[in-house]
């Protein structure tokens, strides 16, 4: 009886096992690196048109963080509690993640942080009532957009690695130096600004 017990869980144990392909793993991976970068890129987003709001004639928002590294940091906290929508993934595994907040909501901690937290008289608190005048947007919406990264022939390396020819005095003499010393490929001095075939 105890034998035929131990089979039964044996059999169940194996019973809930699911194969799973290198290939789908590797699919999954790529949905997920899809996914960061496109809510990584919501959030950037958010921030470049959050702070290129106008408080006054001569002042925007991205003057008023500049004020503190707290007040930096209380924005990028608020930014980085916007609620994201649901991820869109596309047939080539690239990702699109919505992402939105009012400009009320924005207004509203502006003031909260100039309160707590600003210690000049440039921007005065009633500036942010102002706010509402000097844009047509009531929400602010954007698109986060990320795809997984591709990589060359040359395994672990990725593409977008590669340094352009305009990055300056001697960047490719280093850059070549780097690649020698992970002895992955041949790099010669007047191909330094681009990888050779791998070995």
């Amino acid at each position: 009886m105890k034998n035929v017990c131990c089979f039964l869980a044996l059999a169940v144990g194996v019973g809930l096992t699911v194969p799973v392909s290198a290939q789908d793993v590797d699919t999954a991976q790529k949905r997920l690196l899809s996914h960061r970068a496109a809510q990584a890129d919501a959030y950037r987003k958010l921030a470049e048109v959050i702070k290129g709001l106008q408080i006054t004639s001569t002042t925007y928002v991205k003057d008023f963080v500049a004020e503190s590294d707290t007040i930096q940091g209380q924005m990028d906290t608020f930014i980085r509690g916007v609620r994201l929508g649901q991820p869109k993934f596309h047939e080539d595994l690239s990702c699109e993640v919505p992402a939105e907040v009012t400009v009320a909501k924005v207004i509203e901690t502006l003031k909260e942080i100039h309160t707590r937290d600003y210690k000049g008289d440039r921007i005065k608190g009633s500036d942010f009532e102002q706010m509402n005048q000097r844009t047509d947007k009531q929400i602010i919406k954007v698109v986060g957009m990320g795809a997984p990264a591709r990589r060359t022939a040359c395994a672990g390396v990725a593409s977008a690695s590669t340094p352009s020819s305009s990055t300056g005095p001697g960047s490719r003499s280093t850059w070549a130096q780097a690649i020698r010393s992970r002895r992955s490929w041949s790099i010669t001095a007047a191909t330094a600004s681009r990888p050779s075939r791998c070995r």
